[in-house]
């Protein structure tokens, strides 16, 4: 009990800290203080899903192919591990980090949009099981952000994101390619595409290699189940995004990462797949939940699209009895 308030405290804090604005929503604290309780669940043991691999991986000195592919994350939970002796410690403090870069990437605004992805079930699948994707995700939010306003910062947090997460590698080459299609670029498409091709098949084959949940993940093919849901994110989100250049741009490349991962159910294992669609529709929703938020005045409609967004998000947690699993600690009869 004392961990889970601890945790529900800490997560206030941090969305504390990125709040720019001078009033306090009180009550928008209350699902964030939840939210700590819940992840606090699997930081008592870190033994559920992948977690067992982050406490060897913070705890070892070898520097395998496995840890130099992503050497800023392991090196920066060594490092943490290394000053507090603990790995506990380490995640309490990650896990901070995490909430409060997830609250910059909504403009620091304790808002209903915020609590939605909060809850979504990769969010959730993220803090009990696949942290660094996580990690590389809440980076990107903060990447897309910038790449919305032009600045080049956006850019330099990809780059840092992809570091977190190989998976980002074929995201960021797909938001290129997106790029590449805007009136006036497309001819330098024809001569990169090639290269974005190849760079694509080098570096998504390399997911496999972390096989995700150790056998916990949903026992049954999750691929047709993204697709159906992906589908519908990225109808709504398009619905959202396609009246702003920028935006457009930005889905467009989520779309074209989200057809590649379906595109590519057939040739490699489910979870590489799923992974790939995850990315994509998590990603995609927080660029729609960000613009609900800046047009809830002027969009009659923002409650609904925000409602339907909340219920497909979470759908794969109710129904997945490996989300329970991973959570609790026990599957669904």
């Amino acid at each position: 009990m004392t961990l889970a308030l601890l945790y529900g405290v800490v997560f206030c804090m941090a969305a504390l800290l990125a709040e720019n604005t001078q009033r306090r929503n009180a009550l928008a604290l209350v699902p964030l203080f939840f939210a700590g309780m819940l992840v606090s669940i699997s930081r008592s043991t870190l033994d559920t899903g992948d977690l067992p691999v982050y406490v060897e991986g913070f705890a070892d000195d070898a520097w395998t192919f496995y840890y130099v592919r992503e050497a800023p994350f392991w090196y920066l939970g060594r490092t943490l591990t290394s000053i507090t002796g603990s790995v506990q410690a380490t995640f309490l403090i990650a896990d901070m980090a995490i909430v409060y870069l997830f609250s910059r990437a909504f403009a620091g605004r304790l808002n209903v949009q915020l609590v939605v992805l909060l809850f979504a079930f990769p969010s959730i699948l993220g803090f009990t099981n696949i942290y660094r994707q996580l990690a590389a995700c809440t980076l990107m939010m903060l990447a897309l952000k910038d790449l919305r306003a032009g600045q080049a910062r956006g850019a330099w947090l990809a780059a840092l994101a992809c570091t977190v997460h190989v998976a980002v590698v074929g995201l960021c080459l797909s938001l290129l390619a997106a790029y590449l299609m805007l009136p006036g670029r497309r001819r330098w498409l024809l001569i990169v595409a090639p290269l974005l091709g190849a760079g694509f098949l080098t570096f998504q084959p390399e997911i496999t290699l972390l096989d995700i949940a150790g056998g916990t993940e949903s026992r049954g093919d999750t691929g047709p189940l993204y697709i159906v849901l992906g589908s519908f994110v990225h109808f709504i989100c398009a619905r959202l995004l396609w009246r702003e250049k920028h935006l457009r741009t930005l889905h467009l490349g989520l779309l074209i990462y989200f057809i590649a991962g379906a595109a590519s159910l057939p040739f490699v294992p489910d979870s590489t797949g799923t992974r790939v669609m995850m990315i994509s529709l998590y990603l995609a929703s927080f660029l729609a939940l960000v613009v609900l938020g800046e047009r809830r005045s002027r969009l009659r409609s923002a409650p609904i699209y925000t409602a339907l967004l909340a219920g497909l998000l979470i759908t794969p947690l109710v129904i997945s009895d490996s989300a329970w699993h991973l959570i609790f600690g026990y599957v669904i009869d």
